[in-house]
């Protein structure tokens, strides 16, 4: 796919709470080829974590979005944090 530009990985989790969500870092290896701007932003986000998280609120038939695309930056391990949809995990990852 010479039209598609890696910036990172992500795996599939799964809370303590049960609940499953994405997770991976903004990581690219060769954006070189990418333009200024694109690559400006793909820095910017660096090290940043890739979040999705399932939107278990979202009615039938509505343009809701399937997933919440979330970007954070790493957070220690301890710390109970807040989703994007308002409920508190604590987990063995920042989300």
């Amino acid at each position: 796919m010479e039209d598609t530009l890696s910036i990172g990985g992500v795996w599939l989790n799964e809370s303590k709470a049960g609940k499953k969500y994405i997770k991976g870092t903004v990581s690219p290896y060769k954006i070189d080829d990418a333009p200024k701007d694109v690559q400006e932003a793909i820095e910017t986000l660096r090290g940043y974590d890739i979040l999705l998280f399932k939107n278990d609120k979202k009615e039938e038939g509505s343009s809701q979005p399937d997933y919440r695309l979330c970007f954070s930056k790493p957070r220690p391990k301890s710390d109970a944090v807040e989703n994007t949809f308002g409920g508190k995990e604590e987990d063995d990852q920042p989300f």
